[in-house]
């Protein structure tokens, strides 16, 4: 994440210094982005423990081959 924002910044995508509502704003976007993706993982997480527990029953559709 450091070099990501070193980059950004190097190449003024990234609000400077001199505006701090612009660089709270910024790092706020980017603590609910990094919220978001922590939030799928672990769903992701809990579905993929949950089907190696339960074993989802197989429709019959796939025995039709």
């Amino acid at each position: 994440m450091q070099k990501i924002l070193y980059h950004g910044n190097k190449q003024k995508q990234v609000p400077g210094n001199a505006s701090i509502a612009k660089l709270e704003s910024f790092f706020d976007c980017a603590a609910t982005l990094m919220t978001r993706q922590l939030q799928q993982l672990l769903l992701h997480s809990i579905q993929d423990f949950t089907d190696l527990i339960v074993q989802p029953a197989v429709s019959s559709l796939s025995h039709a081959h």
